[in-house]
């Protein structure tokens, strides 16, 4: 704000609530063993020094994380468009979605159903002559008859079955899973570091004129309390 006065209260307001806010997790009492991570998700440019800046774009999430979201996680690009048409308003578009989900691997080497208590495989096929099987992925939590979900939004169904994920069961871990885990979290590690290394540059410019700006702004404050005095 032009007004001094006006510009310190906006910023006590918004800048000054955030930094407060960092101060709440008390980094000052942490040590190497419980360090304190801060995840800033805002828009507000902060005076203080990050170890990497992440676009929205890059953590935004895709339509499928929001189907997941919902409590089902559909495999049929029909059913898809017709059970969430405010994400895919037609089949062709879930399954070119689908597709490049598929070839980015995030999604299928991330997800896992047997994280949660309350996830269940269904299969059903829906009523009516060359329809086949379909499976899903659904949290009972969320969606706790996932038949009446599916018939509300596909019409009848002629079959339906449901497997409740056993987790009192112990699970075998494949060794290959663990490399492409690994290997995937070496690419996000690397994408990271490289986004980090782009900008580092930009922060250390932006936060010395930040400190720039609030040494000047507090010197023509000072001079407009010595002038009216």
């Amino acid at each position: 704000h032009a007004d001094p006065i006006a510009e310190a209260v906006r910023w006590s307001i918004c800048e000054g609530e955030l930094i407060q806010a960092m101060g709440r997790g008390r980094g000052v009492n942490r040590t190497a063993d419980t360090a304190l991570e801060i995840d800033l998700m805002t828009d507000v440019v902060l005076p203080v020094t990050v170890d990497a800046l992440v676009p929205w774009s890059d953590l935004k999430p895709t339509r499928r994380d929001l189907m997941a979201l919902s409590g089902i996680v559909l495999d049929n690009a029909a059913d898809m468009a017709a059970c969430f048409p405010d994400l895919w308003p037609t089949a062709a578009a879930a399954r070119q979605d689908r597709s490049r989900s598929v070839t980015n691997c995030y999604y299928r080497d991330l997800y896992n159903s047997q994280m949660s208590h309350s996830s269940a495989e269904v299969t059903w096929r829906p009523a009516g002559p060359g329809h086949r099987a379909r499976t899903a992925r659904v949290d009972l939590a969320r969606i706790p008859d996932p038949e009446a979900w599916l018939t509300n939004r596909l019409g009848p169904l002629a079959s339906f079955e449901l497997k409740p994920c056993d987790s009192a069961a112990p699970v075998a871990i494949d060794p290959s899973d663990l490399d492409r885990l690994d290997a995937l979290a070496s690419r996000l590690t690397a994408s990271m570091q490289a986004v980090l290394a782009t900008r580092r540059g930009a922060l250390d410019a932006l936060a010395a004129r930040l400190e720039a700006v609030a040494i000047r702004s507090a010197s023509t404050l000072m001079t407009t309390e010595e002038i009216q005095a």
